[in-house]
């Protein structure tokens, strides 16, 4: 069975360098009486438990704690959120694709309806960050403020790096900064895939090999007493792992042959597509 990411919203705080850019260009967003629907038949079919909002950002989605709220009430045991995290300090205006100004988010509404709260971190100052995640010029320090504001709540944090050439060798002293953090559960530190539009040039950018990814999260100094779950996933092991929904109604699979281009399933909101967006989801079989 693949992995379920819920790509529903049109807008993010960031552009960020890995980040996939097959997204649609319509301006509409799948209702949430759609994808509701949707999400209970296929849990019923499948027996689905775990699922992550994320891509691009959903807190700039205004619905957004309702889906959390309709999600939580399928009876999901396990429900994650990916944010950059900018409207949980304040009211922001997105920075890619469409220009939306989003009002600050209380966390309270938010962690009663899930399981993990994803953020991601990548670098150890403002100016490397900006290397790969633009449009916010304090990133790094948001995020820091951001991770010390929710210690204040009972909320597991899981902490998402691309790892990159320009990043790999900073492993240790961004391990050092999360244990700074005891709410941060998970650490999962992603090998970077070239998917970007404008490859080569920016995958030739951040491409890192197979043996300098495994070598970096290898020689992490992990402190014996930290409780710090790390998780590394190499493209190897995400190759062919993900279903996506974006925001305009079509599930799609990112080509394993391709990783510039993805592969459509079929329309959730179309009764007579269900039968094979099931199908891909649980048999990982290229179509």
């Amino acid at each position: 069975m693949r992995s379920l990411i819920l790509s529903i919203s049109r807008s993010c705080f960031v552009l960020c360098r890995g980040c996939y850019n097959h997204f649609s260009w319509n301006q509409d967003l799948v209702s949430q009486d759609h994808l509701l629907a949707f999400l209970w038949r296929l849990k019923s079919e499948t027996g689905l438990e775990k699922i992550t909002f994320s891509w691009w950002d959903p807190l700039s989605r205004a619905d957004i704690i309702n889906l959390l709220a309709g999600a939580h009430d399928l009876w999901f045991s396990n429900i994650s959120l990916d944010t950059v995290g900018t409207p949980l300090l304040k009211s922001s205006q997105t920075y890619y694709r469409w220009k939306e100004y989003v009002e600050k988010v209380d966390i309270r509404r938010i962690q009663k309806y899930i399981s993990y709260l994803g953020i991601p971190l990548d670098w150890i100052n403002n100016q490397m960050t900006l290397l790969f995640r633009e449009g916010r010029g304090r990133l790094f320090e948001e995020t820091l403020e951001l991770l010390s504001m929710l210690m204040e709540f009972s909320l597991k944090i899981n902490i998402n790096t691309v790892v990159t050439k320009h990043n790999y060798k900073y492993l240790n002293e961004l391990y050092c900064i999360l244990e700074k953090y005891p709410n941060v559960a998970r650490w999962q530190l992603f090998q970077y895939i070239p998917t970007h539009w404008n490859y080569p040039k920016i995958d030739n950018e951040f491409y890192l090999s197979d043996e300098l990814f495994e070598n970096a999260v290898w020689n992490i100094n992990k402190n014996l007493y930290s409780n710090l779950i790390i998780q590394p996933k190499s493209i190897q092991q995400r190759n062919n792992q993900y279903l996506l929904i974006d925001h305009s109604w079509f599930a799609w699979i990112p080509d394993p042959r391709d990783s510039h281009k993805k592969k459509i399933v079929g329309n959730i909101c179309k009764i007579e597509d269900f039968p094979v967006i099931v199908s891909q989801f649980c048999s990982k079989e290229i179509f």
